[in-house]
């Protein structure tokens, strides 16, 4: 028997350029066996599905399309908990727009975190650069733009660049080849964010070489196998991708943390990932993670439901659509 509830899952103070976040609405799926557990969690920003619609569709006995439900059929690839420890992945920080860049940088330094994410916006790029400039440490900084600039604005803003990042993500609000294909004559590296609806558009872009990056979001490109196809074509085209992972539980991050494996393992090399949005959750929903000396650290999981109580917003139902649940029966 497979039954869902639905949760809202508090997040402690993140903002980016475009919103404020103060919680996560996720969906837990359990079973008769107390570790065989699945999420359903959706990204503000980037998922196209609402949870009502997630509901919907386990509800509806005979529908199948759950390809069209990117997050859902992610969740049911694979069982979510990790009974074995796992070997630990390196992360980068996130540092959002209302954090203070100098005492982040400083503190996570100290903590063996030499790479940091940084979220920028029209509005404060200049001022947030400056800053960097007089932060006199040995550090590795990421940029995401939140996809803030026109073509015309991005354009400039590379040519006027000064300060080396590693790369730059989310530079132009529409993320094409040809705009990719214009801004390529730059002297920095471009990244960008795989979704399943830009997945035709990615692909062009990596097979053409003119990104340096990608961030791949597992959840967003439905079964497992599609994260590793796009893992696999990056490698083959010397692209360098890596893994992020957004305001799950332990259960959400657990899958995306062992596809971040398979790709340092690929590489045979200790790839930083961004798993950043680790510090922003409740600890009562990661209890098996924790980042310290520039790991994420995974042990084997005692995610317990009744110890996240606090945040069910609705009863448990038993799952009706009878494809979804021949999946989740075989479910490794």
């Amino acid at each position: 028997m497979f039954e869902y509830s639905k949760y809202r899952i508090k997040i402690n103070n993140f903002d980016n350029s475009q919103e404020n976040y103060r919680s996560q609405d996720i969906i837990i799926i359990r079973s008769n066996d107390p570790y065989k557990l699945f999420e359903v969690s959706l990204l503000k920003g980037f998922s196209k599905n609402s949870i009502k619609e997630i509901e919907s569709i386990l509800n509806n006995i005979n529908d199948q399309y759950i390809c069209e439900y990117p997050e859902l059929e992610f969740s049911i690839s694979s069982n979510s908990l990790v009974t074995e420890s796992l070997p630990s992945v390196k992360s980068s920080i996130l540092i959002t727009n209302n954090e203070n860049l100098e005492n982040k940088i400083k503190k996570y330094l100290s903590l063996g975190f030499d790479t940091f994410k940084i979220k920028f916006s029209k509005q404060n790029h200049i001022r947030k650069i400056k800053e960097l400039e007089n932060i006199n440490t040995n550090t590795i900084i990421r940029a995401d733009f939140n996809n803030d600039f026109s073509l015309e604005e991005a354009k400039t803003f590379l040519k006027n660049l000064e300060y080396k990042f590693e790369f730059i993500e989310g530079i132009v609000e529409s993320e094409t080849f040809e705009n990719y294909n214009l801004l390529s004559r730059n002297k920095h590296s471009l990244c960008i964010d795989l979704t399943k609806e830009n997945l035709a558009e990615s692909i062009k872009l990596i097979e053409s070489k003119l990104v340096d990056y990608v961030a791949i979001k597992p959840k967003l490109l439905g079964a497992e196998k599609h994260s590793l196809d796009m893992i696999n074509r990056c490698f083959d085209n010397n692209i360098q991708s890596y893994i992020s992972s957004s305001f799950e539980t332990q259960l959400g991050l657990n899958q995306s943390l062992m596809i971040a494996k398979y790709l340092d393992d690929l590489y045979s090399n200790k790839i930083t990932h961004g798993f950043g949005t680790i510090r922003f959750m409740d600890k009562s929903v990661i209890p098996g993670i924790s980042l310290k000396n520039g790991y994420v650290d995974l042990k084997p999981s005692d995610f317990k439901i009744d110890k996240i109580n606090k945040f069910q917003t609705s009863e448990w139902k038993r799952i009706r659509n009878v494809y979804i649940l021949e999946k989740l029966k075989n479910a490794i």
